[in-house]
């Protein structure tokens, strides 16, 4: 029997070795850019219990909206829960239930997510409130992601709303491993551009770090990003850089600027679609050091 023992003994740690290997833990978030749960967002809305806030809130304008990004640090369905006792406040009308965490399921070709989408009249127009959780392939986080949208139209839509089914049970799997976080000139997203040799055109530029990704593009292709402008870079000067990267055709970019409350914001809408890609480009600058970007790429 001692015998036995010490043949196990080298073979449970190997076993443990293997088991480290595949479920490493995800690297630290960055402290200097993240803001706690029980942080208000908008309207009401505030991160929620299990997760930190990445970056700042994208609202340039109240009256168009706000797109708010979160990394998940405990339970997937947990943080889900809580997002969805927060959307049955704001509508109490839905039968919600939020711990039949609707929304969450598994594919074959997705894997594990959840998505939810409400819509609310106002006078002359709609808000549709939103949340997709989900863990992009090769993201530099390693956890699952919540983005939290509002949009805002100014016409009245009409069509119907279904809302999705409840979870079927169960954990939710490990999200995949960190990748590598990419330096300045390496690709942004390897995993999700849709053309070969896209991964040497669309890279971090120097002067900014990648933070995270949450979007795969559409169905066949790109990205969305979350970027941080280093200390001592300008950050017009990154929008600008990435708005040129982004650009598919030799046409002028539109640029808009906005100011809401004390924060600047940089709009680049770089000429594109029509068979190829469609960048998008939002400088957010809070008037001081540092700044991010919003980048999203989106193969037409």
């Amino acid at each position: 029997m001692k015998r036995l023992w010490w043949l196990l003994v080298p073979a449970l740690a190997l076993a443990g070795f293997w088991f480290l290997r595949k479920n490493p833990p995800p690297p630290a978030l960055p402290t200097w850019a993240t803001a706690s749960e029980g942080t208000e967002l908008r309207d009401g809305f505030r991160v929620p219990t299990g997760a930190l806030q990445l970056g700042p809130v994208l609202q340039p304008d109240p009256k168009t909206g706000w797109t708010a990004v979160l990394a998940v640090t405990g339970d997937p369905l947990e943080v889900w829960e809580d997002y969805l006792r927060q959307l049955s406040g704001r509508f109490p009308d839905r039968a919600l239930d939020p711990e039949s965490r609707r929304g969450c399921r598994t594919t074959r070709d997705e894997g594990f997510g959840c998505y939810i989408s409400l819509r609310s009249p106002e006078p002359g127009g709609t808000e549709v409130i939103g949340a997709t959780l989900l863990n992009a392939p090769d993201d530099v986080t390693g956890r699952y992601l919540v983005v939290v949208e509002s949009t805002r139209y100014q016409t009245t839509l009409d069509y119907p709303e279904v809302l999705p089914e409840p979870w079927k049970g169960g954990r939710a799997p490990d999200p995949k491993p960190a990748g590598k976080a990419p330096q300045a000139g390496e690709p942004l997203a390897p995993s999700t551009t849709a053309y070969d040799g896209d991964e040497n055109r669309y890279v971090v530029i120097e002067g900014s770090e990648l933070l995270a990704q949450w979007g795969v593009g559409s169905l066949t292709g790109g990205f969305e990003v979350l970027l941080a402008v280093s200390p001592g870079a300008d950050p017009e000067a990154m929008g600008e850089a990435y708005s040129r990267q982004a650009a598919q055709y030799e046409e002028q970019t539109r640029v808009e600027r906005f100011t809401s409350g004390n924060t600047e914001y940089i709009h680049y809408l770089p000429p594109g679609g029509a068979g190829g890609y469609q960048g998008d480009v939002w400088v957010v600058d809070p008037l001081g050091p540092g700044g991010f970007i919003f980048y999203s790429l989106i193969n037409d």
